[in-house]
Formats: structure tokens, C-alpha cells, sequence
């Protein structure tokens, strides 16, 4: 339900985890300053698929 679906306050979900998530702390990565996010993204969407 993460694409065109309705979310708790009503929006419309745009797909995957783009606004915000909720995981265990030792899931998380910070992506280093240095890292264009454009270059970030293909690794987090397989990072969220996987």
C-alpha cells in the first residue's frame, strides 16, 4: 500500500518510503555530506527493496 494509496492523514502515498520510515536504529546509514543525493538514491531504493 506505499503507491496511490491513502495514508493516516488522508494524502495520497507517492511510493516506497520517500517521506519518512520507521526502522531499528542499527538499519540506519547516514549519507556522508560529500555524496550527492542524486547518486544516493539508487543505493537506498535497493537498500529498501532488499
Amino acid at each position: 500500500m506505499t503507491y496511490s494509496s491513502r495514508d493516516h492523514d488522508g494524502t495520497v502515498t507517492l511510493g516506497g518510503y520517500g517521506h519518512s520510515i520507521v526502522v531499528a536504529e542499527r538499519f540506519v546509514r547516514r549519507i556522508p555530506d560529500a555524496l550527492e543525493l542524486d547518486v544516493a538514491a539508487p543505493l537506498l531504493c535497493a537498500g529498501v527493496t532488499v
